[in-house]
């Protein structure tokens, strides 16, 4: 039964089944492995001496000033030309994760020194720990400056998924590619595949902006 022109119930499920979970997957690794990651990193180099952060800086910005789309490429052909046999979608979760990671740690690390020093010194007056300083001052207020980059950045990375996709990862871009190819009427699968994406992140988008307010009027 055709659903719209060259678009079947079949292809639709074909669509939503493979190409949308795999999205949702990818998405859900990214955002929850890079968060942890990009957390680690940032806050190390808010305690780390110069040399040290200096080496942390290297990879972040060779992360963050190449395209994904060729970290992806080299993730994909990288392996092969040192014998080693991965799947491509565990490529492509790597490159996203790192990708995700290196964007989350300098919202982190700039989240963290938002907090002025007189913060700092008022907690260590209190004679708190440092574990302690972070937990009950510290990122409580850094946590309202990182809001916005951060959820930012993870939309951002929902939609890069779309980019695995030139690895051969059958995600939600690739498999509107591979029903392309069998009705030879893109226009509707595009449009379809839009559709998809914004009923995914609008909602997220619309809980960022709450995650906003509340931030800025310091309410739970």
């Amino acid at each position: 039964m055709e659903l719209i022109s060259g678009i079947n119930l079949k292809n639709l499920m074909f669509m939503l089944k493979t190409g949308l979970s795999t999205t949702i997957y990818l998405s859900i690794i990214a955002i929850t492995i890079g968060t942890l990651v990009g957390f680690i990193i940032g806050w190390l180099r808010t305690i780390a001496n110069e040399f040290f952060d200096s080496i942390i800086l290297i990879f972040v910005d060779i992360i963050m000033s190449t395209p994904l789309i060729i970290q992806l490429l080299i993730a994909y052909h990288l392996p092969g030309f040192l014998g080693i046999n991965i799947t491509t979608i565990l490529a492509g979760s790597i490159v996203i994760v790192l990708y995700f990671a290196a964007n989350c740690s300098q919202v982190v690390k700039a989240g963290i020194d938002s907090v002025t020093f007189n913060q700092w010194r008022a907690a260590k007056s209190l004679g708190f720990s440092y574990l302690q300083q972070m937990r009950y001052i510290i990122l409580p207020q850094a946590w309202r400056a990182m809001i916005p980059s951060y959820t930012g950045f993870a939309l951002g990375i929902i939609k890069d998924t779309s980019l695995i996709s030139v690895i051969g990862v059958v995600e939600l871009v690739r498999s509107g590619q591979i029903i392309i190819s069998r009705t030879l009427n893109p226009l509707p699968i595009w449009f379809i595949i839009g559709l998809i994406y914004f009923i995914v992140c609008w909602p997220l988008s619309k809980i960022s902006r709450n995650l906003e307010k509340k931030a800025q009027f310091g309410k739970e």
